[in-house]
């Protein structure tokens, strides 16, 4: 099994919002030295956290802690609109981790959750406001998106997103096979 870092490193916080599908480029095992948030906004797709082989929809979330293994795997005729944000923690307020911490099994934990369909339009309006800020419109962006991704994060926090497990997760087999690929 190969194993690669997909990024070295980032400076900011990181907003990309993409589609990707069975004829994105294939995306190997990789892990960073960073937290990465991926929301699905549509489509569905397959995704190996650690040693578990998840089955995301539309609504789905996770928070993926610095350097634990990860890959995406996509289906032949389903288009998926994602966004990732890639951030450190010292790039938000201090007491925002420090709520993190206290809510979810300490600093470096992933998380797998749903967004109930009621709170999806209000969660795409807050990725809206820090994607607008992620094309640097000045020089408060910075501080802005901050904000909003400490909005997201305490959004999650406050519907117990993040720390529910109740996604579908496929049989070991399915796992076993993903990982030998």
């Amino acid at each position: 099994m190969t194993v690669t870092m997909k990024h070295k490193d980032i400076d900011s916080i990181c907003f990309i919002r993409g589609k990707r599908s069975f004829n994105s480029k294939l995306q190997p095992d990789h892990y960073h030295p960073f937290y990465e948030l991926i929301h699905v906004n549509s489509g569905s797709l397959r995704f190996l956290l650690k040693d578990t082989l998840y089955n995301l929809e539309k609504g789905d979330t996770l928070l993926i802690a610095p350097r634990e293994l990860h890959h995406s795997q996509y289906f032949t005729d389903i288009t998926c609109d994602l966004t990732f944000v890639y951030f450190k923690p010292e790039y938000l307020p201090a007491e925002v981790i420090e709520t993190f911490k206290r809510g979810y099994k300490g600093p470096y934990a992933s998380f797998v959750g749903s967004v109930p369909t009621v709170y999806q339009e209000e969660l795409t309006h807050m990725f809206n406001r820090l994607q607008t800020e992620s094309n640097s419109i000045d020089e408060l962006s910075p501080q802005l998106m901050s904000l909003h991704l400490s909005e997201i994060l305490l959004f999650f926090m406050r519907h117990n997103i993040l720390a529910t497990q109740d996604l579908e997760i496929s049989n070991t087999k399915e796992a076993d096979i993903l990982l030998a690929t």
